[in-house]
């Protein structure tokens, strides 16, 4: 059991130590063994300026996929003449929009990749590059209507 606590260990510095080098403007808050995440701002033409966006992983469980919020602002406004009124919130999980059921407060969850492929071999700035991606489809999608 020591060495699997070890290994987790070692894998979480090496998360972050490229959490670091690559989005730099991202905090980890480790909050017990089974609960952590990275929060961070990145820069947008909508929505005020700048997003948050929140990692959420289980450090001694790197083969569970992690979770990716909107974590601010909450309400993700749709095209509104496509979509009059209507937040990307309001879709919950949503092929079209890339997006799993809402998270913490009804915030948006980014569908960043398919829970059964991820592995613990993989890296949190995927997923954070994954973030940023949608965000810029996001902003395509309020200037077209089209879906993201």
């Amino acid at each position: 059991m020591h060495v699997e606590a070890d290994c987790s260990k070692k894998m979480e510095d090496l998360q972050d130590a490229l959490v670091r080098m690559y989005f730099s403007q991202f905090r980890r808050v480790r909050l017990s063994d089974d609960d952590a995440y990275y929060q961070g701002d990145i820069a947008s033409d909508v929505l005020g300026g700048q997003v948050t966006l929140r990692l959420q992983y289980m450090p001694t469980l790197p083969e569970v996929c992690p979770l990716l919020f909107v974590w601010n602002p909450i309400a993700i406004p749709l095209n509104p003449e496509v979509f009059p009124g209507e937040t990307i919130n309001s879709k919950g999980c949503c092929h079209s929009f890339h997006t799993n059921s809402n998270g913490p407060g009804g915030r948006v969850s980014i569908c960043h990749i398919s829970a059964s492929m991820w592995d613990p071999s993989m890296v949190y700035v995927q997923v954070l590059l994954k973030g940023a991606m949608w965000l810029n489809a996001y902003e395509g999608h309020l200037q077209t209507g089209q879906p993201i």
